[in-house]
């Protein structure tokens, strides 16, 4: 719920497609990474969403920040009165004017996955060299007043390196943290 109301906060989760910039080894998708729905449509679920009466857009992937349209969506929901949120795996949020912009956009929501508290960790988990981006992410979005959740699945790689997982995000006092 809001706080201060008792009308709950009506999410519309959109995915956008399955391309992603990761290839984790515990992702279902693989086979499909080719398969994106496209930006018009995308928009127009935006708008359904609005008309539904949703008070908040979720894009989902694969991964919606390498979309193109990424800052026409947010720019969207915001002409639509919606905040704007995201489930990511961080790498493009790393990038300060990309978060300033979409905060300008009612940026309220990010679900990022962060595998690991070294390089070395994260980056087997998703078969990339994408720790230093992802985490990066996550420090440029802490402190700007978001609901912000770090989600690490659990895998037997990265099993044995969740204690510095954890000492790293200790630090990030807004960070909320889930697993699976």
């Amino acid at each position: 719920l809001d706080s201060g109301t008792t009308t709950p906060h009506r999410r519309a989760l959109i995915k956008v497609g399955y391309a992603c910039n990761d290839l984790c080894s515990f992702c279902h998708t693989e086979g499909v990474r080719h398969i994106d729905d496209t930006g018009r449509n995308v928009a127009l679920k935006i708008d359904r969403a609005a008309q539904l009466g949703h008070t908040m857009v979720v894009l989902s992937g694969g991964e919606p920040t390498i979309r193109p349209e990424l800052v026409p969506w947010a720019r969207r929901s915001a002409a639509r009165n919606m905040d704007f949120g995201l489930v990511t795996n961080g790498r493009m949020l790393s990038y300060k004017k990309l978060v300033d912009t979409l905060v300008d956009c009612r940026l309220s929501y990010v679900y990022l996955s962060l595998h690991g508290g070294s390089a070395r960790a994260h980056d087997a988990c998703v078969r990339s060299d994408a720790f230093t981006e992802t985490f990066g992410g996550l420090q440029e979005l802490s402190g700007r007043g978001l609901h912000l959740t770090a989600n690490c699945v659990i895998t037997r790689t990265n099993l044995p390196h969740l204690r510095e997982l954890v000492d790293l995000l200790v630090p990030l006092e807004d960070v909320a943290c889930s697993s699976r």
